[in-house]
């Protein structure tokens, strides 16, 4: 039975600070709320984004494990 929460895939590496510059790169995120047309936009540095895609990694593995456990 392996963790729920692999901590080794992610990706803490010194590779992404090192070309890092001041002003991180954004990345836009587009939200389409409810399944209406109202369309919102979020704009995020590289890091909010790496650190949401891990959450929701962790959120997808907690997940399976709950669900093989029940």
């Amino acid at each position: 039975e392996e963790p729920p929460f692999d901590t080794d895939k992610l990706d803490d590496s010194d590779s992404r600070n090192s070309h890092q510059s001041k002003e991180e790169t954004s990345t836009n995120m587009t939200v389409i709320e409810n399944g209406t047309k109202d369309i919102s936009t979020y704009s995020l540095t590289e890091t909010e984004f790496n650190e949401l895609r891990d959450i929701y990694k962790r959120l997808g593995a907690l997940l399976k494990s709950i669900e093989k456990s029940s």
